[in-house]
């Protein structure tokens, strides 16, 4: 049987979790002859204990781990993009757990359309912490709809599947994306210029681990808005085309606004919640006024470093 579809995983540290995450990829309903998983290490200080617990597993399918240089996850998902054997390149964070019916309805959805990519959907795991529970309402690793374009804009890499000759034709992540956050709205963008499409199945579904605790929720923020100015600033000469949102002020304005309707948005989806207390009501909207002054403060810091660079 030769194999349809590989699941590339960038990973760091997290040895349960990759585990866990490899383990659920051993109950897929496809047959474990067309699917290979590669994940791809970066520099672990403790890869050796990762290699001894994660390869000490007997798994159905073809496994590789990848040691490789250190660069963030969009070269380590890049790396393990060239060594895929499968037409169809799915990216996995190493956090996840994909459901059994998760490779079937990404092959599926390929089938049925013309898209260079598709996303799937993905849940919280567990919502009992307030970080938990504020990630769960604001739903912000859906690949999002332009509102102006009705466009899938890009494909958000936890749970993301490309053919691998539009990925390869594309030239990959940018790699001067170092964080977690703007390589895959960059690759979106450059997938639509080429006039590529992008689209979702709504039943490829994982689960993933948010972040449990504020301070963990906060730096995220702050990733984000890094990685978002970043991408803004690559793009600045098409900024309407990579978004409604989109602009490079170091306040975002339009996605300001945008965060003032998510604000009152959150105490509509808080209110119909029935887990979701009276403190938890009035506390969690404010939290994301913090997650939005995070994402501030990382926009002015690559502005610093993208300007002290020119």
């Amino acid at each position: 049987m030769q194999i349809k579809i590989s699941v590339v995983i960038p990973t760091y540290q997290r040895i349960d979790m990759l585990k866990t995450c490899l383990l659920a990829l051993d109950e897929q309903t496809i047959h474990p002859a067309f699917y290979e998983v590669i994940a791809v290490d970066d520099q672990s200080p403790n890869f050796q204990e990762k290699k001894e617990v994660i390869e000490g597993h007997p798994y159905q399918y073809s496994f590789q781990l990848i040691l490789a240089p250190k660069g963030g996850p969009a070269k380590a998902r890049n790396l393990g993009a060239r060594l895929a054997k499968g037409d169809v390149v799915v990216f996995l964070d190493d956090d996840t757990i994909p459901t059994p019916t998760w490779l079937e309805e990404i092959l599926k959805a390929f089938e049925k359309s013309s898209h260079a990519g598709i996303g799937g959907m993905t849940y919280n795991v567990k919502t009992k912490t307030l970080s938990e529970k504020l990630l769960h309402h604001v739903n912000h690793l859906h690949s999002p709809t332009d509102p102006v374009s009705q466009q899938v804009t890009f494909l958000v890499t936890v749970n993301a599947a490309f053919q691998k000759r539009v990925f390869e034709e594309i030239g990959g992540f940018d790699e001067d994306f170092k964080l977690p956050c703007g390589e895959d709205i960059d690759f979106g963008y450059r997938v639509r210029k080429k006039g590529y499409t992008l689209g979702v199945a709504q039943n490829a579904v994982v689960l993933h681990h948010q972040r449990d605790t504020l301070k963990g929720m906060f730096k995220n923020w702050y990733l984000y808005g890094k990685g978002i100015y970043r991408c803004q600033h690559k793009h600045q000469k098409e900024l309407s085309q990579l978004d409604s949102y989109s602009d490079t002020t170091l306040l975002g304005n339009k996605k300001l606004l945008k965060h003032v309707n998510d604000y009152f948005g959150l105490y509509a989806s808080l209110w119909k919640d029935p887990e979701i207390s009276w403190w938890e009501f009035l506390l969690i909207p404010n939290l994301h006024v913090v997650n939005f002054l995070y994402y501030l403060a990382g926009r002015f810091s690559e502005a610093r470093l993208l300007r002290a660079q020119s």
